[in-house]
């Protein structure tokens, strides 16, 4: 039979066993199962998702069922929770959302990149309850389904890229670093796809008469690698996004290096694919870059991957709950972790002998990172001399990276298990190891105190001993039959819907069983440990909510300040003006003002109190005890003209903080108190809208006003003047058209001059080159689209072609060419994946 009617028959045969024995299906199954199962605390509601309970200083979150608290990093109320929340509000109400009036004078939303503001549709996940532990599954769901997808494009087999897809959507950063640097995580694994599908796209087929397989224009995998790309930058940390893009080119130049016969296609196209992504991301890149040239990163700035962690912290790298639950004595605000069955494997998998090329990678990549991680001084200076790597924290947000190359790992040791490849000595070796590292890590705990439940240290050690063990002897024993019947390779790597006869055979059949087995071991141990962080979470707690009521009843365009209660930056959460911000980047100008204007001289705190609490980047970011804030009440009181003159006429502080004579003396009046504040009103504070004398504003919003003037004047809104602002003044009666105005002029807040009469001035904030940004994004995405079509049409086209030509074949084939052709195409993948293999 011919080629093409082959092919026709291969792909029009309906798929053994019915819907439910599909492999995909049944692959993408597992993995939803892992993530259900690895969040099942917060899913059924023992625990609370909800950070506001813990990060808002409105409610009383309980102690968990461990010790430990659910993240390292409060930020995921603080900025995550909060300006996500804002961002997605302004998408509903229509508007797209560059700029934050709510926090601190006003600053960029786009351009400040951790709200992830436009990162679509994922953003708007933030509008449901729990929005952001809504937003984190289904982002593992994406982490899980592509990295399967990437495993199988790869060439392993079924079981090995389930159990890659599962320990990567519950993977320890997920676990634990849950504030901005989460989201750009999920997307590695699919621009690693996208380079696969190019490869796969050009790869000659192995007949040197037969075309191509697939297009000359691997469309499709250039789509997929440049969403990867744009949704990592839109994801809201460009550290991460940065870090897995530099991944991604070291495996595409190892696999440039394996593209036989069409390397400079496949250069090209994956340059096209990263090419396209950054224009895809352009309004992002064109947000941040404008903000970054009036902004402030502080620390970031100057020597970040100068930092590391503590050495001793080796010991919590594979086994972060050897000790305690999280923020323990030796993990403590460690971003992530890997399990010691996914070391053990990950050695096996790193020492094996095929794909060799990746394998060096997948190496180099683990040294150089854990090398970063504790400080060893030649990586660090080799790191530090590459272009873009000083600024970024590698220590903490490479850990994701670190994780990823590991699941790869384990992979391949999971597909060489499969089929039967590990040999006695490579397992023992890998044993031993790992043997040695949990040995003296063990030895290292005792003695020097760290043990504070020698029951709870015991039942961790023994449990991770025990599936350590049975790995190793499911690593022997498929060894032992290596003598016996052969069934295809990627039948050994498949699920019982693809294996053949042969796998009756009892040798067969404990070949096919050990890597599932090995799967299930691995994974169901990443999920315990995904779960950990959950159960030391809250129950359910309620939110104070009077405060926040009165608030949005009262405070229109002025702002509140607080001493703790309703932290930073809650207010944008509820569209409340509030001066506190805890963020990074912001505006240098706030920053002065800040540590210029609002820090006060006389406290009664120490330095380091003083430190904490007036930082360029951070003012008042905490819910300090009530007599720390009656020292910083003090402070604002030295400052209270600063504060009145930045509009705040409400203050927030604890319960019982504020004395009737101390608010008599600062001319402060009790307006409220609740279960978790007092709220205090000073009525000298300065509107939202001033002029000098000759204008009366008759109504007004955050972005606009309608206002008398009996002259001409000069009005001043109270919001941080910056580049990108421009006013629009429509005058009544006036036969011209409106008339723009530039606001920016270097003051702290925007002024305008508006004509005698009344007007109606609109404020509206673009970064430059905002709009060429929009336009740059929507080119890309036409591109791909007609790069996908135009690929699509011809691929109909062919199969069409190949369908006309196949009919008289089939018609005239005799049974012994069917039964060779369907021998042929079940060969196929293995056919397929050994060309893979280089």
């Amino acid at each position: 039979m011919s080629t093409v009617a082959s092919r026709h028959e291969t792909a029009s045969a309906p798929r053994r066993g019915g819907f439910w024995r599909n492999p995909a299906l049944l692959s993408s199954l597992f993995v939803l199962l892992t993530i259900a199962l690895a969040n099942a605390i917060f899913l059924t509601g023992l625990r609370s998702s909800i950070p506001m309970t813990y990060n808002s200083g409105l409610a009383s979150p309980s102690r968990g069922s461990f010790l430990g608290g659910w993240t390292i990093d409060p930020n995921v109320g603080w900025t995550v929770e909060s300006l996500g929340r804002a961002a997605a509000h302004q998408w509903a109400d229509g508007h797209v959302p560059l700029w934050n009036s709510y926090e601190g004078l006003g600053q960029p939303l786009a351009g400040e990149m951790q709200s992830a503001a436009l990162f679509q549709p994922f953003i708007m996940l933030q509008l449901l309850p729990h929005g952001v532990f809504v937003m984190h599954v289904v982002l593992e769901i994406v982490a899980g389904l592509a990295t399967l997808a990437f495993l199988r494009r790869f060439g392993l087999g079924w079981v090995a890229s389930t159990v890659g897809g599962c320990l990567f959507a519950v993977n320890g950063a997920f676990a634990v670093m849950t504030n901005a640097p989460f989201n750009p995580i999920a997307f590695l694994p699919l621009g690693l796809l996208g380079v696969e599908m190019i490869r796969a796209s050009l790869q000659c087929s192995p007949d040197a008469h037969a075309p191509r397989r697939g297009s000359r224009r691997p469309w499709a995998g250039v789509a997929v690698l440049a969403l990867a790309i744009a949704w990592m930058l839109f994801a809201g940390f460009p550290e991460t996004a940065f870090l897995e893009a530099l991944f991604i080119g070291c495996w595409a130049l190892v696999r440039l290096g394996q593209a036989r016969g069409h390397r400079l296609a496949f250069a090209g196209w994956t340059a096209a694919g990263m090419v396209l992504g950054l224009a895809l991301a352009a309004p992002v890149l064109i947000a941040f870059l404008d903000f970054m040239s009036w902004g402030s990163t502080s620390y970031h700035e100057a020597v970040a991957n100068d930092i590391s962690y503590p050495r001793r912290q080796i010991m919590s790298l594979a086994l972060p709950f050897a000790v305690g639950a999280l923020n323990n004595a030796v993990l403590r605000l460690q971003a992530g972790y890997l399990t010691l069955p996914a070391l053990f494997m990950a050695l096996v998998g790193l020492s094996g002998t095929r794909r060799r090329g990746i394998r060096l990678l997948l190496a180099g990549t683990t040294i150089v990172l854990i090398g970063n991680m504790f400080r060893f001084e030649p990586i660090k200076l080799l790191l530090n001399h590459t272009p873009g790597i000083q600024a970024i924290l590698v220590y903490k947000y490479g850990i994701s990276i670190l994780e990823f190359a590991v699941v790869i790992a384990v992979a391949l040791a999971v597909d060489d298990l499969a089929r039967r490849r590990v040999g006695r000595r490579r397992a023992l070796v890998c044993a031993s190891l790992t043997l040695a590292y949990a040995a003296v890590t063990l030895a290292v705990l005792v003695s020097r105190g760290y043990v504070v439940s020698p029951r709870w240290t015991t039942a961790v050690m023994l449990a991770l001993a025990a599936v350590c063990a049975v790995l190793l002897v499911l690593l022997l024993r498929a060894r032992t039959h290596h003598e016996q019947a052969c069934v295809p390779a990627d039948t050994a790597g498949a699920p019982a819907a693809h294996t053949g006869a042969t796998a009756t055979s009892s040798p067969a059949r404990g070949r096919s069983l050990a890597a599932p087995l090995a799967g299930a071991l691995l994974v169901l141990t990443a999920a315990a440990h995904f779960a950990v962080p959950q159960a030391g979470a809250s129950r359910a707690a309620a939110i104070d909510m009077k405060p926040i009521h009165y608030l949005q009843q009262h405070l229109g365009t002025s702002r509140f300040y607080t001493l703790g209660p309703i932290q930073p930056n809650y207010g944008s959460y509820w569209k409340l003006g509030q001066l506190n911000v805890n963020d990074l980047p912001v505006p240098k100008k706030y920053g002065e003002f800040v540590l210029d204007e609002l820090r006060p001289s006389h406290t009664g705190l120490s330095a380091k109190q003083m430190q904490d609490t007036f930082k360029d980047y951070q003012l008042i970011p905490f819910n300090p005890p009530a007599a720390v804030e009656r020292k910083l009440l003090v402070g604002y009181g030295e400052k209270q003209q600063a504060f009145r003159g930045a509009g705040v006429r409400y203050l927030v502080t604890r319960p019982d903080v504020v004395s009737p004579a101390m608010a008599t003396r600062l001319g402060l009046v009790k307006v409220l108190d609740s279960p978790k504040t007092d709220i205090f009103e000073d009525e000298s504070a300065q509107p939202y809208y001033t002029s000098d004398g000759a204008c009366r504003v008759e109504s007004g919003s955050r972005t606009d006003v309608t206002l008398t003037c009996a002259r001409s004047a000069t009005l001043t809104r109270r919001e941080l003047d910056a580049p990108g602002w421009r006013a629009t003044v429509a005058t009544a009666g006036a036969t011209g058209p409106t008339k723009a105005v530039a606001v920016a002029d270097g003051r702290l807040y925007q002024r305008i001059e508006v004509p005698q009469g009344t007007s109606h001035v609109t404020f509206e904030y673009r970064p430059r080159h905002f709009e060429l940004a929009v336009g740059v994004s929507i080119a890309a995405a036409l591109i791909l689209l007609v790069g996908c079509a135009s690929t699509l049409v011809r691929r109909r086209r062919r199969d069409r072609h190949d369908t006309d030509v196949a009919a008289p074949a089939c018609g005239s084939s005799s049974s012994s060419d069917s039964v060779g052709t369907g021998a042929a195409a079940d060969q196929g993948t293995t056919t397929r994946e050994g060309s893979e293999r280089t």
